[in-house]
């Protein structure tokens, strides 16, 4: 009896389903609207990316999926405010310089994207190669907002990771922390309204070697405080002109 009710109620909503779809518009978007660099955004894919699954793979190409990778991030942090720029493929130079686009905290941060199967152990060939691209950047980019940190982004982490950052960080003079791609993708979801610079390099900062989510999700709610107190004070500026 269970079974069959279970059955019966199955048919239905796949019925229920179907109907939906054929009765829905076959294109229900505005013909005269182009596709443009944010449509591109595919956050649901940006882990699977880091972790090199199958179904990026197949769908990508083994060989591509690293760039894709790169190509995901640099539209992810270019949604949060700042000027990003990918240097060349098949150079030894870092993945993305980004630069803070908001006046009221002015900064540079590099980020090298590692897509890998397996946890990031930051092997010695990263290691210098990093520690490279923060001299040349110190040297070179003089002009520049000045460097704050280096932000690794990857799948997962391994478990000696954090004491390998801790190390680079004392060679390299400036604060290094690594990142799910995974936790990138919950704040780009979870931000709403202006996103200050200035609150993400806090919270990366104020973080330790590994980046965990309630470090990003404290980005999260002050930005969300800085919303409500913007809206009670023009409620209130409105209630006293009425």
């Amino acid at each position: 009896m269970e079974a069959a009710f279970l059955i019966r109620k199955m048919l239905s909503y796949t019925l229920h389903l179907q109907e939906a779809i054929y009765r829905w518009p076959m294109r229900p978007w505005s013909e005269a609207h182009e596709s443009g660099a944010f449509s591109s955004l595919r956050l649901p894919e940006l882990q699977l990316l880091a972790t090199r699954a199958d179904a990026v793979k197949a769908r990508y190409g083994d060989r591509k999926v690293e760039k894709v990778f790169e190509q995901q991030l640099a539209l992810l942090i270019q949604s949060l405010g700042f000027y990003v720029v990918s240097t060349r493929t098949g150079e030894s130079t870092v993945d993305l310089v980004c630069i803070s686009a908001d006046p009221a905290s002015p900064f540079t941060f590099l980020l090298e994207a590692k897509s890998s199967g397996r946890p990031y152990t930051l092997p010695s060939d990263d290691r210098r190669a990093l520690l490279q691209y923060v001299e040349d950047v110190k040297s070179n980019l003089t002009t520049s907002p000045p460097l704050a940190f280096v932000l690794i982004v990857g799948g997962a982490p391994q478990k000696t990771l954090a004491e390998k950052i801790g190390d680079l960080e004392l060679a390299a003079k400036v604060p290094v922390r690594f990142c799910t791609a995974q936790s990138l993708a919950n704040l780009r979801e979870n931000l709403i309204g202006p996103n200050p610079a200035g609150i993400i390099k806090k919270a990366i900062l104020r973080s330790g070697a590994v980046i965990k989510n309630e470090d990003l999700q404290k980005v999260t709610e002050e930005v969300l405080s800085r919303v409500r107190a913007q809206e009670e004070l023009v409620r209130s500026f409105l209630a006293g002109s009425a």
